[in-house]
C-alpha cells in the first residue's frame, strides 16, 4: 500500500468517528433541550400533591422524582390578592394535599406548567368542585381543556 491510500483509508476512519461522535452529540443535545425546557406531554398520570399554589396550581411528584407544576385545564381562581384568593387556595388544599390525583394533560404548557384536568381517585373532578364551590370559575379561554362533565 502507498502512503496517500494509506493516508486516504485514515482520514474515512476519522470522518466516520467524527459523523458518529457528531450524531451521538446531537442527540444527547437534543434530549437536554428536551429535559431543560420541560416539554409537555399529552398523558395521564398520576402522582402525589406536594404544593398548592392557588386555586387552580399545584405541584405534584411523579414516581420519577420530577417535579411538575400543574394548572387546571379550564378553570380561572382569582389570586391571592384578589377577594377570595386565599380562600380558594385553603378549599384546595383540603381538597388534594398529600393525596394521590390523576392527570389528564392535554400537552399544553401555561408559563411553563403543564395544562391538566386533576381528579381524586374516587373520579372526582377537582377544578369542577373548585367551580362548584364558587372559588372558580369557567375560563372560556381554555374550554377545550374542559372535561365533559365541566362543559355540561
Amino acid at each position: 500500500m502507498t502512503f496517500g491510500a494509506q493516508q486516504g483509508g485514515n482520514v474515512l476512519k476519522r470522518l466516520k468517528a467524527f459523523a458518529i461522535s457528531s450524531f451521538i452529540l446531537l442527540v444527547a443535545l437534543a434530549l437536554f433541550a428536551m429535559w431543560l425546557t420541560g416539554v409537555s406531554y399529552a398523558d395521564t398520570l398520576t402522582a402525589k400533591v406536594i404544593g398548592v399554589t392557588d386555586g387552580d396550581t399545584i405541584t405534584v411528584i411523579e414516581n420519577s422524582n420530577q417535579q411538575p407544576v400543574i394548572r387546571f385545564g379550564g378553570i380561572d381562581a382569582p389570586e391571592h390578592n384578589q377577594e377570595y384568593g386565599d380562600r380558594a387556595t385553603q378549599n384546595l388544599v383540603q381538597l388534594v394535599s398529600g393525596k394521590t390525583v390523576r392527570l389528564d394533560c392535554n400537552g399544553q404548557q401555561s408559563y411553563g406548567r403543564l395544562i391538566c384536568n386533576v381528579f381524586l381517585p374516587s373520579g372526582e373532578d377537582v377544578g369542577l368542585d373548585q367551580v362548584k364551590a364558587g372559588l372558580a370559575w369557567h375560563y372560556k379561554q381554555y374550554e377545550d381543556e374542559e372535561t365533559p362533565a365541566e362543559g355540561s
